[in-house]
This record gives C-alpha cells, sequence and structure tokens, in this order.
C-alpha cells in the first residue's frame, strides 16, 4: 500500500529542487490526487482534502504554464475539475486530451470524463457522440455500454437502449444494472405499444384533423391505388393514410412483424407515387419522415433533401428542412446540419423548435456565444423550458471557463 504522505513529501522536495521541471510539478498533483482519491469519488472533501485539491490544481496548472503540451495535466486537471463538480472547466481540459491514440489509456481517461461531465451537466447530447466514439473502441466495455445505455435511454431513444444493455447483459453477465436497466426499458417499449394502440399520435396536418376511421380511409385510398395504378398522387395519399393509421408501428415504438409489414407498404407507395412523379416533394418529406422515424437516416435526407427547393414559406419546406437537420444530428454530423437550421432560422427567426435545435449544434461545435443567444431567445419564448433555461445556464459557465488563455497545440508526451 503506497504510502501517500511519504509519496508527497518526496515530490515536494523534488519539485523545491526543481521548480521548473513540468514532469516533477505534474507528479506532486498527481501524488495529491491520488492520496485523498476516496474523498474526490464521494464528494466529501473535508479541510485537509479541500487544501490538497487546492493545491493539486495550482501544481496542475503549474505544469502547464511550464510545459503547454503534457497530456497527462492536462487530463488530471480535468478529472480534478469533474470530481469537484466543476464540469464545464473539466471539458475544456480533457476534451485536450482526446488527441492522443483512442488506443491509448490516456484517451479513455480523456474521453470518460468528457462524456461523464456532460452528463453531469444533464447535456446527454454532448455525452452520445463521445460514448459512441469511445465504443467503436472498446465495444464490450462495460461502463462505456453502461453509459451508453443510460444516455440512449435519457433521450427517449429506448430501442438503442435496449441494444446497448443487451450487449451489457451479454458481456458481462454479472452486470446487475444492466439487468436491471435492460428489464425496464424492455418494459417501457411493451408499454408504450399498448399506449399506442390506444391513442394514435398523428402528425401535424390539418386534413388528419377531419378524419375519424383511420382503417377506412386507408382501405379507400387502396381502392383508389387499384383503380388509378398510374396516379402519384393517389400512391401518396395511400402511404400518408398508412402513416396516420399505424403511427405506433411508424414510429417504432412496436417492432413486431405486423409493422415491419405496415411500414414497408407505406415505403412502397411513397417509393411508387416518386417513381410515377419524381417532382410529387410531397411524397419526398414523408418518405424522408418515416425513414427518419426508422433510423435510415442517410435514406431520410437524401428523399427529403429536394424539398427544400420549395418557399421557405410553405409548411412542406419547413418539414423538410426540419427532418433533414434533425437526420444530420442524429448521425452526428453536426455541421451539416446547422447549415440547414441556419436557414430555417432565416425564415423563422423566433422559432423555440429552431432555436433549440440550433443552440445545441452550436453548443456541439463550442460557438459558445452563438448557443448562449439561441437558448436565451428559447428561454424568452417558452418561459416554462428548463432544460434550455438549465443548458444556458452551463453555456454561460462553460464561456466563463474557457476564458483563460488555452495550452498550446498538443504532442504526445509520457509524464
Amino acid at each position: 500500500m503506497t504510502d501517500w504522505e511519504t509519496e508527497i513529501a518526496s515530490w515536494r522536495k523534488a519539485a523545491q529542487a526543481a521548480p521548473n521541471d513540468p514532469h516533477i510539478i505534474y507528479n506532486l498533483g498527481w501524488a495529491l490526487v491520488n492520496a485523498h482519491e476516496g474523498a474526490l469519488l464521494n464528494y466529501e472533501l473535508d479541510d485537509a482534502s479541500r487544501a490538497a485539491v487546492d493545491e493539486a490544481e495550482r501544481m496542475l496548472k503549474r505544469a502547464l504554464k511550464i510545459d503547454p503540451t503534457h497530456i497527462r495535466a492536462t487530463i488530471l486537471l480535468g478529472q480534478l475539475y469533474r470530481h469537484v463538480k466543476r464540469y464545464t472547466k473539466a471539458i475544456t481540459f480533457a476534451r485536450r486530451g482526446m488527441s492522443q491514440s483512442p488506443k491509448t489509456q490516456d484517451w479513455f481517461n480523456a474521453a470518460e470524463t468528457v462524456a461523464s461531465s456532460y452528463m453531469l451537466l444533464d447535456h446527454i447530447e454532448g455525452a452520445i457522440p463521445v460514448l459512441e466514439g469511445m465504443m467503436e473502441h472498446y465495444p464490450e466495455h462495460p461502463m462505456v455500454l453502461l453509459k451508453l445505455g443510460s444516455c440512449y435511454w435519457h433521450l427517449g431513444r429506448i430501442h438503442d437502449a435496449e441494444r446497448v444493455f443487451a450487449t451489457l447483459v451479454r458481456c458481462d453477465p454479472e452486470s446487475e444494472e444492466g439487468h436491471t436497466f435492460l428489464g425496464q426499458v424492455r418494459d417501457q417499449i411493451e408499454q408504450e405499444r399498448l399506449a399506442a394502440e390506444r391513442t394514435a399520435v398523428h402528425q401535424e396536418d390539418p386534413r388528419a384533423e377531419d378524419i375519424e376511421d383511420w382503417d377506412a380511409e386507408v382501405a379507400r385510398w387502396t381502392k383508389k391505388s387499384e383503380e388509378e395504378p398510374e396516379n402519384s398522387d393517389i400512391h401518396y395519399n395511400l402511404g400518408w393514410a398508412l402513416v396516420h393509421a399505424h403511427p405506433e408501428k411508424v414510429r417504432g415504438t412496436d417492432e413486431g412483424p405486423g409493422a415491419k409489414a405496415v411500414v414497408k407498404r407505406a415505403e412502397l407507395a411513397l417509393l411508387r407515387a416518386l417513381m410515377l412523379d419524381p417532382d410529387n416533394l410531397r411524397a419526398s418529406v414523408l418518405l424522408g419522415q418515416l425513414y427518419r422515424h426508422i433510423q435510415r437516416y442517410e435514406e431520410s435526407i437524401r428523399f427529403t433533401t429536394p424539398a427544400l427547393a420549395l418557399p421557405p414559406e410553405e409548411r412542406d419546406w419547413y418539414a423538410a428542412a426540419e427532418t433533414v437537420a434533425s437526420s444530420y444530428m442524429l448521425l452526428d454530423q453536426v455541421p451539416e446540419a446547422l447549415s440547414v437550421l441556419e436557414q430555417m432560422k432565416e425564415h423563422h427567426a423566433r422559432d423555440p423548435i429552431v432555436a433549440f435545435k440550433l443552440a445545441s449544434c452550436y453548443w456541439m461545435l463550442d460557438h459558445l456565444e452563438e448557443a448562449e443567444r439561441e437558448f436565451a431567445l428559447v428561454v424568452e419564448l417558452e418561459p416554462g423550458n428548463e432544460q434550455a433555461r438549465t443548458f444556458l445556464q452551463h453555456v454561460r459557465d462553460q464561456r466563463s471557463a474557457v476564458s483563460e488563455p488555452p495550452p498550446a497545440p498538443l504532442t504526445p508526451q509520457d509524464a
């Protein structure tokens, strides 16, 4: 067992003898952090632990001032900030450590710190891309799987959560949390399926409000499609009726064989409409929305993008732009999503949905001033939107944290 008091004294003496050696200064910070690891992990700092944390912070900052490329000092400072609940600073420093190869322990530590800090900020959209990157390189790591499944679940992506928790249970059969969460997610999927059967949730479409019997509507357009098989609009209307008649199947809350049959039938009707009339942009938009709901995001973008040629004041243009932007975001192609959302902003300057998505993209790209502006607009338009209000405060905290001069560009270096 390490005698941390002796270790600290040894490195403190070395630091006095070599005050400009960044590795010695880092090791003193490292010893201080490890000596009080239990208090840090439990967020229970007494006076001695708090004094040690303050000294560790000073030492790590000093090491980085001497050598801004000291990766391990950068990562450890991020980890320290995470444990003292200064999450925006934790992200700022730990993210620099992700310049390392993903195969290294330093990269893993940095990425875990960034992802966990985002989660503790309740900015799940920020945590997911980092965790997905970790999963690419560590596909069976229980901690990565548990965090990623939890993030998907938090955002309502319950089928993604089920898939990840099932992988966790397969890789770590002893994981009690994995078994518990997998069971709860599967219960939720079943409850949502039953609820969707009782209450159909239709897309916003003025025509849908006047229709009471959707089965009859589907039957009507099915018969018309047989009578006029070359009429593009009729095939579009059949696809439209199928989507509205079976929202739980189209939106993924029902994944049974019957759901797949409905989705396939709607898809074929819309593809037939487009084959007969490639300029049937309503069919393009609805097909893109269908693909988005079944997580075929690349196809969603490909089919919906042509509708962006419509006049921006039309409802179909808005639906197309929102679908394209959301699909890009779900693919983690944030710059592409931002480009579409900025077009939406030009024509829907005070739309809270547009402002929230736009702010999220700006935040993901570290455009903090713009993110603050858009989150502030959402709060102005929707005073009861607590998520926007929370994110606004986090962005403001992060802007304050990054105002200090950043270290120079990093290069790999061992402590």
